[in-house]
């Protein structure tokens, strides 16, 4: 699969659960202002894909704020 996603994507985290047959992947891009992920969720008859692209200046200070400020940042009234 990374061989496909190009030389910028990222091996990020990797899990295998060899007791149900499943693993779970994670790539990331990180080569310029936004983040890119792709999360891919592989079990013996089935594949779920995600792709999403996330602002990293944002990422960042929701990240770096309080616990409180960075809650009630996600949740725009």
């Amino acid at each position: 699969m990374l061989s496909s996603l190009g030389p910028n994507w990222k091996p990020f985290v990797r899990v295998d659960s060899r007791k149900k047959g499943e693993t779970t992947v994670v790539y990331g891009d990180f080569s310029d202002r936004h983040i890119r992920l792709l999360v891919a969720s592989i079990e013996r008859n089935d594949v779920a894909v995600v792709h999403m692209t996330i602002d990293g200046e944002r990422m960042q200070r929701w990240a770096s704020d309080t616990k409180e400020e960075a809650k009630s940042a996600s949740h725009p009234h």
